[in-house]
């Protein structure tokens, strides 16, 4: 079971523009506005939105998570929180107490939402069911570009277990990638990364 997953990631913006850590990703104007951009998803046979993270271009202040297909977990991002070019840690912790779930979002370390629903079974994600940077249809399929999230991720971690509010603060405090390890792309990057660790 996955509880807690922590993402870095930033966006393109089609005006090229220093790269600074801080903030949030916002629209690109070359992309239409009904674009709802996935930074994570994750299916199974019976749901195609098992997990799913989406930053919607209607409404570019919001980055939302879908759990189970049915509950729907929304923050709103503060001003000069959707910034291009830049980094943003985002995190989003389930536990699962009884028969509820509580799920809370950080934001650069800060939470910035607490939601309880009523769907505490264990998420299930199926084979080749996981995918960062664009929303599946249909198990492992039916992509489309208007779901394809355009920016660079990093330092994404997947634990089988809660984290506490330090132990996320202590995951933002990782520092970005150099611009050396963001030209690499996402592959290159968690390529350099773990070479680094051996």
């Amino acid at each position: 079971m996955i509880s807690s997953k922590s993402f870095k990631y930033q966006t393109r913006s089609s005006t090229p523009e220093p790269i600074s850590r801080s903030a949030c990703p916002s629209t690109s104007p070359s992309r239409p506005p009904d674009n709802i951009p996935a930074i994570l998803s994750g299916a199974n046979a019976s749901f195609t939105n098992e997990i799913l993270l989406v930053r919607s271009d209607a409404s570019p202040d919001d980055l939302t998570v879908a759990l189970h297909d049915a509950s729907y977990i929304a923050t709103v991002l503060a001003p000069g929180e959707a910034e291009p070019n830049t980094w943003t840690s985002f995190a989003w912790v389930r536990d699962v107490s009884g028969s509820t779930s509580t799920s809370t979002i950080y934001v650069d370390g800060i939470v910035r939402d607490v939601r309880t629903n009523s769907f505490d079974g264990a998420l299930s994600i199926g084979l080749d069911g996981l995918y960062l940077g664009n929303d599946q249809d249909v198990l492992a399929d039916a992509f489309t570009p208007a779901n394809q999230f355009h920016g660079v991720m990093d330092n994404a971690y997947f634990y089988n277990r809660p984290l506490s509010e330090i132990e996320i603060r202590n995951l933002h405090g990782i520092p970005a990638p150099s611009a050396l390890l963001a030209g690499l792309g996402l592959f290159g990057a968690l390529a350099a990364r773990r070479h680094r660790k051996t």
